[in-house]
């Protein structure tokens, strides 16, 4: 035993107890395993949320309407679009008229219009309605004041001069087949002449053509008219 210069036994120190050399491996591949199973837990929770970060943006898109189911809306929200005719239902100007006692039934009679004239004035007229200042597509003949005397501009070949204010639609339908005149008619006093509409009358009004009376009851000298219009539906 050594001794401290004082006389004092000197202490020896403790020692650690040594590991043996496979403890050592053991605690190693704990320490790796739980660090694998920590980064793991780590991972799959940062997983989960970003997956739910991510899904709002996966909503279903609202539908946006195609072109052809806006157009479909369109016209059925337009009545005016529900009536405009076909191209069979303008045809019928064109088609031939009935034979002599064919049935004709009175749809509008003697319906007075007045045109106001002065210079160079042109009015639309639609003879299904009647109305004056109609739009091109109900348009059946023009007012116009361009010339002197003031015309008649109608907007088919099926237009005839009758002899009296009495003609009768079957008269009418025998005039324009046997003595048609010009589209472009000179008003007078008295003048009465028939003619075939393009059937397009008023809104959610059927379109048909008709046959139509007119009689010019007066012409000023500024060329103001009136006139009378009477109208049949053709037999089919």
């Amino acid at each position: 035993m050594t001794t401290s210069p004082g006389g004092t036994p000197a202490r020896r120190g403790r020692r650690l107890p040594r590991l043996a050399p496979g403890a050592l491996s053991a605690v190693a591949v704990l320490i790796s395993v739980v660090a694998l199973v920590v980064a793991l837990l780590a991972y799959a929770r940062g997983s989960d949320d970003s997956t739910q970060a991510v899904r709002p943006a996966t909503a279903e898109a609202t539908p946006t309407p195609t072109a052809a189911a806006a157009s479909t809306a369109a016209s059925t929200d337009d009545p005016a679009a529900e009536t405009e005719p076909t191209d069979d239902e303008l045809q019928g100007t064109d088609a031939p008229l009935p034979s002599g006692g064919a049935p004709y039934t009175v749809v509008k009679q003697d319906v007075r219009i007045t045109l106001a004239g002065g210079a160079g004035i042109q009015r639309t007229i639609d003879l299904d309605q009647p109305l004056v200042n109609a739009d091109s597509t109900r348009t059946d003949v023009t007012f116009s004041t361009y010339h002197d005397p003031a015309q008649l501009e109608f907007g088919t070949d099926k237009v005839a001069q009758a002899r009296t204010r009495d003609v009768t639609p079957d008269e009418c339908a025998s005039n324009i087949q046997l003595s048609p005149t010009d589209r472009e008619v000179e008003l007078s006093q008295d003048l009465v002449l028939c003619t075939v509409t393009n059937g397009v009358g008023a809104v959610n009004e059927p379109s048909r053509p008709k046959m139509a009376r007119l009689v010019v009851n007066s012409i000023g000298p500024d060329n103001t008219a009136t006139l009378t219009i009477t109208s049949w539906e053709i037999p089919r």
